[in-house]
Parts: C-alpha cells; structure tokens; sequence
C-alpha cells in the first residue's frame, strides 16, 4: 500500500484531538495561521508548526514564539501531508473563523492565532477593517 494511501485512511479514521496529540508527538507545540478577506470571501493564507521549545504561553493566554513565523513557516510547510493540513483549514474555518466577526465581508480583515496541541486552546489577533466617511460642504463663488 502506497504511503499516501495510508494516510488517506488514517485521516479518515482521525479526529482533530487525534491530528493535535500526533501533530504534538512529533515535537509541535503549536499550528500558527494567517487568514485574510474582503469584499465577499476570506481565506487561510498560511498556516505552520511551531516547535514545543520555541513557543511558551502567558498568563493572558498569548502565544509568544522565539523566533519569526516566516522563519517557523518555511521550516513546517512539508512536515505534514496534504490531507492532514487539509483537515487542519477545514477545522480552523468551521470552529474558529466562522465565528469570528465579519472579517470576509466588505471592506475585509484578517488576523493570526494560534491552536495549542497539547489541549485544543486557541488565541487569535483578529481586526476588521473599518472605512470612515468624512464629509465638507464646500461653498464659494467662482
């Protein structure tokens, strides 16, 4: 049986408590993630691990990395199959982002967390955009 075969039919078989605790064994402390939108969609623009060594959480519940996520992004994006980070996206949006203020609609926003994979614990920076108006009746003789 071929290799991605195999894990085909183990993410079938998985939960997410299942991906975190493997995600967790294999020496991650964190999945980081970026996401974006605006006018009527939004979407995941990156996600990564984080080592367990290089990342610590206070007491407000912040995530605090030692190095850039930049440098945390190149080092992960490979360190999972496809269909493991597919699964990833897809509970991000249905239990994060989805209840997340409008940050896909209008003038958009964005915003990047962090899931703890020893327990599920998420902490994410969201903004929306807000467009003000100002308006000046202008009033003269030419």
């Amino acid at each position: 049986m071929s290799k991605e075969k195999k894990v085909l039919e183990l993410s079938a078989k998985m939960n997410f408590k299942d991906i975190l605790f493997h995600i967790r064994l294999n020496g991650y402390g964190y999945i980081g993630f970026y996401y974006s939108g605006s006018g009527d969609s939004g979407s995941i623009d990156s996600m990564y691990l984080v080592p367990k060594d290089l990342a610590s959480q206070n007491d407000d519940g912040q995530i605090l990395t030692e190095c850039s996520d930049w440098e945390l992004q190149s080092k992960s994006e490979h360190d999972l199959p496809k269909e493991i980070w597919d699964m990833v996206e897809n509970h991000i949006y249905t239990h994060i982002l989805d209840d997340a203020p409008d940050w896909y609609n209008n003038d958009g926003g964005g915003g990047h967390g962090y899931i703890c994979t020893e327990n599920g614990d998420f902490s994410v920076d969201h903004y929306i955009n807000i467009v003000e108006t100002e308006e000046e009746q202008l009033i003269g003789n030419l």
